[in-house]
């Protein structure tokens, strides 16, 4: 019983100490056009919404995402839409929701706490820097 209950801290340690860093909440807020959420779920598994701005009108895209990590601290996201995309009449009229599918790739920066990423597509001139919230 002795060893059960020392071998219990060590244990616990192991499994938090494994767990991805990129796992959790992240946000980032362009100022006024909203603040945009990104959550990382084990199994590669992602979701949130990005709020910003495209063509300089503001939009709102509602996304589940697929990771995966491709280095020490980098990491690749798969963004796909859920059908939900939000804006002004340049916005909805000119694109559509698949129009801003994208693969993201990201680094884990200042000790785990931000995600600098970079987008193709619609989102390559768009700056994705995530904080961790």
């Amino acid at each position: 019983m002795k060893r059960i209950r020392y071998l219990f801290p060590a244990v616990v340690l192991l499994l938090v100490a494994c767990a991805d860093p990129i796992l959790g909440p992240w946000e980032y807020d362009r100022g006024g056009t909203g603040l945009s959420t990104l959550t990382v779920h084990e199994g590669g598994d992602a979701g949130g919404i990005i709020y910003d701005e495209l063509d300089g009108e503001p939009f709102s895209w509602i996304f589940d995402a697929n990771w995966t990590s491709t280095g020490a601290k980098s990491y690749e996201f798969e963004m796909q839409h859920d059908g939900s995309l939000s804006g002004s009449d340049p916005i909805t009229d000119t694109y559509t929701p698949s129009d801003f599918e994208f693969t993201m790739e990201c680094q884990l920066e200042r000790n785990d706490e931000e995600l600098d990423c970079v987008g193709d597509g619609l989102f390559e001139e768009i700056a994705l820097d995530w904080d961790r919230s």
